[in-house]
């Protein structure tokens, strides 16, 4: 499983993120519904479940 970012990496270009799908589907794995009090908006959870 991949996530990308919107954001630059450290030394510039794309940042991204890989995982395992078997720690991606471990009971104690988070994915985020809500920042600051408020649900997050679509493409923020689509980003998080690419």
């Amino acid at each position: 499983m991949v996530f990308h970012s919107f954001g630059e990496g450290l030394y510039g270009g794309e940042y991204y993120e890989t995982r395992v799908l078997r720690d991606a589907l471990h009971p104690q794995c988070l994915l985020p519904y809500q920042m600051n009090g408020e649900r997050l908006g679509f493409w923020q959870v689509i980003a998080g479940r690419a």
